[in-house]
């Protein structure tokens, strides 16, 4: 492919050649890329064969998040989270050493420490990563789904312009990644008004039914509280993994 820096420039096809107009300016080409019955069946694109399907796999799992986690996704301004989900997912993946290559699984690579670390703490939002800091203590049990925090302080916080609350919310996840299949409950919301004093409290979402690991990721939200609450779309709003078994 080259950038046409002279004076001919066409749209289209000429001869050999196409041209289209984009954004950095008139492209010329020659036809080609991958023919897809080759793809599927020479034997000099099998590790084309086992990219693509490692690939499907976490696809798959990252549209599962991106499903279930969609309303709180929506309010995190990244324009490209689903792809951060899946560099993650294939991250994941990429520690299972058991399997040969067409055959790794996310699932798998979850049972090493490698895979474990990259999922603990995960961060849905690329901007923010939510340490506990400033809170006396908390304690996740996900054996009854449940997350309790005790002194929160509000002045820990850097709320938005015009926002003066936070919501929190606990989301237990059901997720198999061997299926893939993944359901969610999540508990009421707590809110924590900006001058509120130093506050505990307790997030109980119960635990959904089903096969696979629970992950729990916790949501806070900066909004105005009023006869509506109104979520404020922002870079600093949380959403985490806190714990997964």
């Amino acid at each position: 492919m080259a950038k046409n820096i002279g004076i001919i420039k066409f749209t289209g096809k000429l001869g050999g050649l196409s041209g289209r107009d984009t954004a950095f300016g008139n492209v010329i080409q020659t036809p080609g890329g991958f023919k897809s019955d080759r793809v599927k069946n020479d034997p000099i694109y099998e590790q084309t064969r086992q990219l693509y399907t490692e690939f499907g796999r976490c696809a798959k799992i990252a549209s599962r998040f991106r499903q279930q986690l969609l309303p709180y996704l929506k309010l995190l301004p990244d324009p490209y989270v689903y792809n951060h989900i899946q560099k993650r997912m294939a991250a994941i993946k990429d520690c299972d050493a058991d399997s040969s290559k067409g055959q790794r699984t996310v699932g798998k690579g979850l049972v090493t420490v490698a895979g474990k670390a990259l999922l603990e703490h995960f961060s849905f939002n690329r901007s923010q990563q939510f340490y506990f800091g400033g809170i006396g203590s908390h304690h996740l049990d996900l054996d009854n789904g449940s997350l309790s925090i005790r002194e929160l302080q509000p002045a820990q916080f850097n709320f938005p312009d015009r926002s003066d609350a936070i919501g929190l919310q606990l989301l237990i996840m059901r997720v198999d990644f061997e299926q893939p299949f993944a359901v969610l409950q999540s508990s009421c919301y707590s809110f924590i008004e900006k001058n509120d004093p130093v506050t505990s409290l307790v997030l109980e979402a119960g635990i959904p039914a089903g096969e696979g690991i629970l992950i729990a990721v916790l949501f806070i939200g900066y909004c105005n509280l009023g006869k509506e609450i109104f979520w404020k779309k922002s870079a600093k709003n949380v959403l985490q993994v806190v714990g997964f078994e």
